[in-house]
């Protein structure tokens, strides 16, 4: 049986404020940087959004959130 690995590398482009750890990229997804997983964009209560922890943002609030990074904070 051979095993392959798969690279993907990812521009961030926005960062969540106040939010550490949370990144929108080059594909216009939401990734966690600390564990590289992309967040799923869902619906709660007929607003889209995302759970980000235990909390639920719309996208609109995501909206007022971002902001370009000035820098890099890379957690390895």
């Amino acid at each position: 049986m051979n095993s392959f690995t798969i690279t993907k590398s990812l521009k961030q482009t926005y960062h969540v404020k106040d939010i550490s750890g949370y990144s929108f990229c080059n594909d216009k997804r939401l990734y966690n940087l600390r564990t590289g997983r992309e967040i799923k964009q869902v619906v709660n209560g007929g607003s889209y959004g995302y759970w980000i922890g235990k909390k639920f943002y719309t996208l609109k609030t995501l909206k007022s959130l971002l902001i370009k990074p000035k820098y890099f904070d890379i957690p390895f």
